[in-house]
Order: structure tokens, then sequence, then C-alpha cells
């Protein structure tokens, strides 16, 4: 999932309150070459 950079905060606060597991990829090597 992609959520804007300034969205971030707020989205990982609803996640956080659902207590869905979750983690960032955002500087994962291997999902850029895959997503790039």
């Amino acid at each position: 999932m992609q959520v804007p950079p300034d969205e971030r905060e707020q989205f990982s606060e609803f996640l956080d309150n659902l207590g869905y597991a979750y983690w960032d990829e955002t500087n994962n090597p291997a999902c850029l070459q895959f997503l790039g």
C-alpha cells in the first residue's frame, strides 16, 4: 500500500488502533527494485 508522506503518521496511528501488524518497506531495496 502506498501512503503519501504527509499522511503516513496518521495512517500508522490508524493501523495501530486496529491492532493491525505491519512494517514499513519504504527503503527496502528489494521492494524498490520490484516496484521501481
